[in-house]
């Protein structure tokens, strides 16, 4: 499905929309992620991937963003994303990335985007949290083949296409991915709600399946840290006592 989501909307959460945009005339696809970003826990919320071109892209996107509160739009900014920037500015979009006054979207290059595949290996180690089993393909064969790649120049040139590389759409996924990580980590934060103390017979849960099945069914799902910090024992009970005068 070129669109999927994974998490409900919430009130109180900030959310980071990000776009790797595409034009009429591109062989690659249009791709965007959507993050919702607490204190020490960012979770893929919603995902799209697809051969379109701008003004559908941006319809989906204007829809997802309805449906998410009008997160903070980020696309790159780099030739086919001035489409998607146009459209939005067009329709008024209330929050729209700037990078600078006047600048509006984010300009990639190659010093940009080896900070942002950095911030994005920090990221998968920390904090962030996946769903979109597409998106983690890409990522485990991710080699960087923007910096290698041939224009389409080149390829008219020599007339036939580069054989050293992969599709053009094979990357766009983890680049979405890479310009959310590097905006969300400037965004600001809230506190993620923690999950109710444990009772006594819930200190049987062991794997990280059982755990999510019980927050699933306890409705709280969402305020859970980061599955490798989970703490499954009891908490202990302190006694607070009133200092002697």
């Amino acid at each position: 499905q070129p669109y999927v989501e994974y998490l409900p909307y919430r009130s109180d959460a900030i959310y980071v929309l990000s776009t790797d945009p595409t034009g009429y005339a591109a062989r690659d696809h249009i791709a965007f992620q959507l993050l919702e970003v607490w204190d020490g826990r960012w979770e893929q919320a919603a995902t799209f991937a697809t051969h379109a071109d701008p003004v559908t892209a941006w319809n989906r996107i204007k829809l997802t963003a309805a449906r998410y509160g009008n997160p903070l739009l980020v696309v790159e900014s780099n030739g086919v994303g001035q489409a998607i920037i146009a459209l939005a500015l067009q329709d008024h979009y209330p929050r729209v990335y700037h990078e600078g006054p006047q600048k509006p979207g984010l300009f990639s290059t190659a010093k940009s985007l080896a900070a942002g595949i950095s911030y994005l290996i920090d990221a998968l180690l920390d904090s962030l949290i996946l769903h979109d089993q597409d998106l983690l393909s890409q990522l485990q064969s991710y080699r960087d083949d923007k910096t290698i790649e041939e224009t389409a120049r080149l390829e008219a040139i020599r007339g036939k296409p580069s054989t050293r590389r992969r599709e053009r759409h094979h990357w766009d996924k983890v680049s979405a991915l890479i310009f959310a990580v590097a905006v969300a980590r400037n965004m600001p934060r809230r506190a993620c709600p923690r999950p109710r103390p444990l009772d006594a017979s819930e200190t049987a849960i062991r794997t990280w399946a059982e755990w999510e099945a019980h927050c699933q069914a306890s409705r709280d799902r969402a305020t859970i840290h980061s599955p490798t910090r989970v703490n499954t024992r009891v908490p202990h009970r302190f006694s607070v006592r009133r200092r002697q005068r």
